[in-house]
């Protein structure tokens, strides 16, 4: 970014303001928000997020990016309710990852006040080890029924709160629950409309228990080249999905997570 586009955050005047919150920060990704959180000091970063708290999808999406450390500092002074406002905005897989990180004692009050669909999504998934496929993977995915007609399937899609990244695979589930194969997107956007979705599955999904350790599903979906993986129970049945970028995230090293440069001392 050319200096001559840069604004000041914070500056040493008291009446300062965040000038760029308007104009430029909320079109910014969450990660290079969280990168100016992370990257300021404690001041600047809670004026960031304040600026960013009038949008709460993207305030819960910029938590998501943001690192154990920084969550827990910017939560911790916040009230039970306001923090589980930000959880139950967020990723099921993501918000059960952050209740583990704050204070002890106040674990068990914010997951009470969290939506009753959200709270029983984080319970099961505390439940599993968080660097198995169980405690990676996200409950919320796109299933479609295996008698579906493409048309059928993408009028769904177009209905669907979902986040664009978690309609790139689609899931097709048959009659008795279980998981029959998967779609892409863009293959719904080129077959005929009157087709059933089954008739674009070709290959075998390769699929995970929630006990298979990180490095085997990092292996299968590096293996068959995939944007996420499904995690099923004994009956084959999908609990839950895990995400490409997930993975990623566990087997990046530390110092390569952020580009922003020098952390703050």
């Amino acid at each position: 970014m050319p200096w001559s586009e840069t604004e000041p955050f914070v500056g040493h005047v008291p009446t300062s303001r965040l000038r760029l919150a308007s104009r430029r920060l909320t079109r910014l990704h969450p990660a290079q928000i969280a990168d100016l959180v992370e990257a300021a000091s404690h001041n600047e970063g809670e004026e960031i997020l304040q600026a960013v708290g009038h949008d709460k999808e993207l305030e819960a999406d910029v938590f998501e990016e943001l690192n154990d450390e920084h969550q827990v500092e910017f939560l911790k002074e916040r009230s039970d309710e306001e923090v589980a406002g930000v959880l139950a905005r967020m990723a099921s897989d993501d918000a059960a990852d952050l209740l583990l990180e704050i204070e002890q004692d106040r674990r068990i009050p914010v997951l009470n006040l969290l939506p009753a669909a959200k709270q029983l999504k984080v319970k099961r998934l505390l439940g599993y080890n968080p660097s198995t496929a169980g405690g990676l993977m996200n409950p919320d995915f796109a299933a479609l029924p295996a008698d579906a007609t493409i048309g059928e399937a993408l009028a769904q899609l177009r209905q669907s709160e979902l986040a664009p990244a978690q309609l790139l695979t689609l899931w097709v589930i048959d009659a008795h629950g279980h998981l029959a194969g998967s779609v892409l997107a863009s293959e719904l956007l080129r077959g005929p409309e009157r087709a059933v979705v089954t008739s674009l599955i070709e290959t075998a999904v390769p699929m995970v228990s929630p006990e298979t350790e990180l490095p085997e599903v990092a292996r299968l979906m590096a293996d068959f080249n995939l944007l996420a993986i499904p995690v099923i129970d004994s009956d084959e049945k999908p609990l839950g999905v895990v995400a490409f970028d997930d993975v990623l995230e566990l087997l990046l090293p530390d110092q390569w997570r952020r580009r922003a440069g020098g952390a703050r001392e």
